[in-house]
């Protein structure tokens, strides 16, 4: 997750510190882990990396950004 989001936080110029405050709540995963082994065993490829699928979407979303509401 930290790796993804220090990704977006590149991919945004965002001005913050990724951090995580250890606390946990029922039903949160303890642990993430991105296996696309079963996906790939289907014949699905990805389209690109992951790196320029979050720059990607990162255009996106600022060009769609909403103003803010009082």
């Amino acid at each position: 997750m930290r790796q993804v989001l220090e990704m977006l936080k590149r991919a945004l110029d965002a001005n913050t510190e990724v951090r995580f405050n250890g606390t946990v709540r029922e039903g949160d995963p303890r642990f993430y882990h991105a296996d696309i082994t079963e996906a790939l065993a289907l014949g699905w490829k990805p389209a690109l990396p992951l790196e320029q699928g979050i720059e990607q979407y990162a255009r996106w979303y600022v060009a769609h950004e909403e103003a803010p509401r009082d």
